[in-house]
């Protein structure tokens, strides 16, 4: 019985570590925010290079997007966060690298 004792309390421990590492990895609630409308602008980027054919609308729409709220906090008396710049641009970054390779595996296929 107190085999089972010690390992029911180092699985519980176990699990309070794996949650306190993951944890540590989570960013803000606020970050994920500019990363969720970062794909939303990132969107309106693709929709944008599909009407006049230029892709760098792709990572510039979630970056003027996450500048323009960036410099509407500055003049809020906030602070301009780089960090949240960061987490609004990401998603138009990724979604450029799976637009250059979808692109590129159907010029493949063609």
């Amino acid at each position: 019985m107190k085999t089972l004792e010690k390992l029911s309390n180092g699985f519980r421990k176990l699990i309070q570590k794996i949650a306190t590492f993951q944890a540590s990895f989570t960013p803000a609630k606020d970050k994920l925010g500019h990363f969720f409308w970062g794909f939303i602008y990132g969107l309106l980027g693709v929709i944008i290079e599909v009407l006049s054919g230029n892709s760098a609308y792709i990572i510039l729409c979630p970056l003027a997007g996450g500048l323009f709220k960036e410099v509407a906090d500055h003049f809020r008396d906030k602070t301009f966060d780089w960090k949240d710049l960061l987490y609004t641009t990401i998603p138009g970054v990724g979604l450029f690298v799976v637009y250059l390779l979808s692109w590129s595996w159907i010029k493949s296929r063609i």
